[in-house]
């Protein structure tokens, strides 16, 4: 059994923070920021529960080329620590619901890409469907 990826590309919802007359826009990512994206933002998306196998199969939300989370939720509950200095995570995810909803809150400090400039493309997210191991060894 092979793992399967499920990428949560489209129906991003993105809000800025802290401005009054902020309307959610549409997006897809990954993402090039344009060069006047700067403070912090909330990327938010709902998606429903993939069908597992609990005794053969893990669920994993594998992030990529993040750099900027703040916090980082699903289902209003904190998922894991997150650092802005860090670009990618691989949370195990437990239960989830029917529908789930994953907020992303980002610092954009400088636009595009890592510190470096080397790669413009932000947020390469996807759930991962892994089989699990059941071998124990030699």
């Amino acid at each position: 059994m092979d793992e399967h990826r499920i990428r949560l590309r489209g129906g991003w919802e993105c809000l800025r923070i802290g401005t009054a007359d902020s309307a959610a826009l549409r997006m897809t990512l990954p993402v090039r920021w344009a060069q006047d994206v700067q403070g912090r933002l909330r990327l938010s998306r709902r998606f429903g529960r993939p069908h597992l196998d609990a005794t053969r199969q893990c669920l994993l939300l594998e992030l990529e080329r993040v750099e900027g989370i703040q916090c980082l939720l699903l289902n209003g509950e904190i998922l894991a620590a997150a650092s802005p200095a860090r670009s990618s995570y691989q949370i195990p995810l437990g239960d989830l619901l029917e529908r789930n909803l994953l907020v992303l809150e980002i610092e954009m400090s400088e636009a595009g890409g890592d510190s470096a400039g080397q790669d413009p493309d932000w947020g390469h997210i996807s759930l991962l469907i892994r089989p699990i191991d059941h071998a124990t060894g030699p």
